[in-house]
């Protein structure tokens, strides 16, 4: 499974360690964390983010929400 994401900022995007003290910049840790690879394409006008997942059947589903966690 592919996400693609797309923002205007041109900077390349920075995985900070996680800091629980911290608000906000966690978003692409926690991506980093389920994806098995992460891909930014930096254009002029922004920049595209596309995380790969795998989805295996050991994963389970919570909910109705169709929320997947690793199994």
């Amino acid at each position: 499974m592919t996400i693609t994401v797309w923002d205007s900022s041109t900077e390349k995007p920075v995985v900070k360690k996680a800091d629980p003290r911290r608000i906000g910049g966690h978003g692409l840790h926690l991506v980093h964390t389920v994806s098995d690879r992460v891909v930014v394409a930096l254009r002029e006008t922004g920049k595209r983010i596309t995380a790969h997942l795998s989805l295996t059947p050991k994963q389970s589903t919570i909910g109705l929400r169709g929320i997947v966690l690793p199994g």
